[in-house]
């Protein structure tokens, strides 16, 4: 094992030698290119930087220097990521779907697709997210906001510390205006981002660089004027009016996105369960899940009610489903199969399944997806600032199949 002062040389080493575009041959470094739409996959110094630190704090191989050297080297930007601003509905997700033609943008850099959409941007960008930590996602705000974008953004109470969380510098810098929600007990758990009122854009993970590159999580592109305009009148209930916790419009209702309609949820609020329980209950054939935090005892009961009724699969994180306050792992009924995910990446052990997804009836034509910023928790329901969306688009809903089957088989996997 290398010891940490050898792994501070060696990954010094690293960023010294001029692996990036930001050194000529000869060695000499230069200025940072402009931001533009295709720039935002240049070597990211400031992640580096802070994945230097985490390694640090702990014994590491030869092995991890390699692993290491591949997150801070330059990517090409993906055809998937450019269609994502032409194309009326996209999801994109950080790990690899199963097969090989069942998603069309998948094993992504999230962040990387964050800031491409930011940097699109020609006039405004509000951003909503619990932590805002990828600094790819806050030079791209910046920059934005250096060429004219008005830029505003809300976080929660927790990250909203610039001596805690380095990228907001880059807000700083940029003068680009940020709030934080008001109760340290409550957290503003919603993760999207509304530019131009034109696109929307919906995470399962924060902006966070182990978010968008380790962790299973997804990242719903949307090019509509409606859904643009529910998410937009969403942030200013927040930043301008600081309705964190009683949204004045628990359901948003329904709109057509690509001649498919998409519901809309804000909360905390009790209608996120009953959407939940609404559909298990609804379902004909299967009941499919990949949950990050499960501890809602009334999902679980609903689910259990279907037994030997429709197919039930399920996956949830693996270190959750250790929590105290998770639902049981066991005691399943013998017609589910649910175990803890084992999420695959060359990522120093940050691998989470960060996803709140839930499938019902994949592969009927009237199957559908809920999804979103909520956990199956009693925060999400009673306490914190939460985005839901139903989505009837089969499109849609043979993509999240695809990734659910993909975490579900590694975690069946010997």
């Amino acid at each position: 094992m290398m010891s940490r002062t050898g792994l501070r040389l060696a990954l010094a080493w690293v960023l010294a030698g001029c692996l990036t575009p930001s050194c000529d041959q000869s060695g000499t470094k230069r200025p940072p290119s402009t931001w533009d739409l295709g720039s935002w996959n240049q070597p990211d110094e400031h992640s580096a930087r802070d994945l230097q630190a985490e390694l640090a704090t702990r014994d590491s191989t030869a092995s991890d220097i390699d692993a290491f050297e591949t997150w801070i080297r330059p990517l090409t930007t993906p055809e998937c990521v450019k269609a994502t601003r032409t194309a009326p509905t996209s999801v994109v997700f950080s790990k690899p779907c199963s097969g090989e033609s069942v998603c069309g943008c998948d094993g992504q850099d999230l962040g990387g697709v964050l800031a491409y959409h930011i940097a699109g941007a020609a006039d405004t960008v509000d951003v909503a997210v619990m932590e805002l930590q990828d600094f790819k996602v806050s030079r791209a705000l910046a920059d934005a906001a250096r060429r004219g974008v008005r830029v505003r953004v809300v976080l929660d109470d927790r990250y909203g510390d610039p001596q805690e969380q380095p990228a907001l510098v880059d807000l700083s810098s940029a003068t680009i205006p940020w709030i934080t929600d008001p109760d340290p007990q409550r957290l503003m758990h919603s993760k999207f981002l509304v530019v131009d009122s034109r696109w929307t854009v919906l995470s399962s993970g924060n902006f966070s660089t182990f978010d968008a590159r380790s962790n299973a999580n997804n990242l719903l592109v949307f090019e509509s004027v409606e859904m643009a305009k529910a998410f937009g009148e969403r942030f200013d209930s927040l930043f301008e009016r600081g309705q964190f916790y009683t949204p004045d419009k628990p359901s948003a209702g329904s709109l057509s996105v690509d001649g498919e309609d998409i519901e809309i949820l804000h909360g905390p609020s009790e209608t996120f369960l009953q959407q939940w329980t609404g559909a298990i209950a609804a379902a004909r054939t299967s009941i499919h899940f990949s949950i990050y935090a499960f501890t809602l005892q009334e999902v679980r009961e609903a689910i259990l009610g279907r037994c030997g009724e429709v197919e039930i699969l399920g996956v949830y994180d693996a270190e959750q489903s250790n929590d105290s306050n998770s639902v049981e792992l066991e005691s399943w009924c013998p017609q589910a199969t649910v175990r803890p995910a084992r999420v695959p990446g060359d990522d120093f052990g940050f691998r989470k399944l960060h996803h709140k997804v839930l499938i019902i009836d994949a592969g009927r034509p009237d199957g559908f997806v809920i999804t979103g910023s909520a956990n199956w928790s009693f925060s999400a329901i009673a306490r914190n600032t939460e985005e839901l969306v139903v989505l009837r688009h089969p499109q849609l809903v043979r993509e999240y199949e695809g990734e659910f089957q993909a975490r579900f088989q590694e975690a069946h996997s010997p």
